[in-house]
């Protein structure tokens, strides 16, 4: 059961919650969460959205301890001299873990972008983000098994893409990202490079 509050000014955004699996029941959950904001207009000198505010996340089995804090979502970009753009994104929240035994971790993340126009037709951006998965493991699945303690993997992505405008309406890109995943656990560590061919219509 989920409700969302919109419409004051500045905008706040509320949020109560409850989540429950049928094949994972050990990750039932219930949260609260509300978070001030502000919108600014995409033809301002910043535009974009930043709401900042306070969670708290309960597994109800009791299998991790509960989280209650600070969340962020932040995406803010600026365009200088008409040709280029530059963009600011923050986010800090509670995600769900596969691994039974840290069932969510808080992420926290942090990443910039930078754009730019050449000529009528070509544009040009590239991107680079850091992210911190803080796991907060409860007591051992298995008795006797040993106790699991706190850990923190770090995940790093570099980008670029390019794009040509074939209209005003219709433009068609290349995206290549290169991930890096460090963890204190050898099997969640990962490097690899993604390729995407994207096509967009519309303004």
């Amino acid at each position: 059961i989920s409700a969302q509050l919109f419409g004051s000014d500045p905008p706040v955004l509320a949020d109560a919650a409850r989540e429950e699996f049928v094949y994972s029941p050990d990750k039932d959950s219930t949260s609260v969460r509300i978070s001030p904001g502000v919108e600014f207009d995409s033809r301002a000198i910043i535009s974009g959205r930043a709401y900042v505010g306070y969670r708290r996340f309960t597994i109800t089995s009791g299998l991790a301890p509960a989280f209650s804090g600070p969340v962020a979502s932040i995406e803010l970009s600026s365009t200088v001299r008409e040709a280029t753009r530059l963009g600011v994104q923050a986010a800090r929240d509670v995600a769900y873990s596969f691994d039974i035994n840290t069932p969510y971790y808080v992420l926290g993340g942090l990443g910039g972008t930078v754009g730019h126009r050449v000529g009528q037709h070509w544009d040009f951006s590239a991107s680079a983000s850091r992210q911190n998965l803080h796991y907060h493991p409860g007591p051992p699945v298995v008795p006797f098994a040993p106790t699991l303690v706190k850990r923190t993997d770090h995940v790093y992505t570099y980008g670029g893409t390019l794009t040509y405008l074939l209209s005003n309406s219709m433009r068609l890109g290349v995206t290549v990202d290169q991930s890096q995943r460090q963890s204190a656990l050898t099997q969640r560590g990962y490097e690899g490079t993604r390729f995407v061919v994207h096509f967009g219509y519309g303004p």
